[in-house]
């Protein structure tokens, strides 16, 4: 039993996952053809903030804030738009 013990305590967790055949995607080569990894992930913070400052600005009473939020939102949803359109022409989809 103790060399049971031993053996798993020595066991890593990248044996683990090879023993497995456990693969990741890693790096950042982005599945988009208009986004980089990094802009991707600047638009997802963006969201979430803005959702925040959406809340803030309705709890606050300040109307006109909260019609500029979203304005900022729509101005990411037509860069997701772009990217699904250059897709669709990448793929020849039309």
């Amino acid at each position: 039993m103790e060399e049971k013990t031993a053996s798993m305590e020595q066991t890593t967790l990248k044996d683990m996952r090879e023993s497995y055949g456990l693969q990741e995607a890693t790096g950042y080569d982005a599945p988009f053809v208009t986004f980089t990894w990094a802009r991707w992930q600047e638009m997802q913070a963006d969201v979430l903030f803005s959702f925040n400052r959406f809340q803030r600005a309705i709890e606050q009473r300040q109307p006109q804030l909260a019609a500029l939020v979203i304005l900022e939102m729509q101005e990411i949803a037509a860069e997701m738009h772009k990217e699904v359109y250059a897709w669709i022409l990448e793929k020849g989809l039309r």
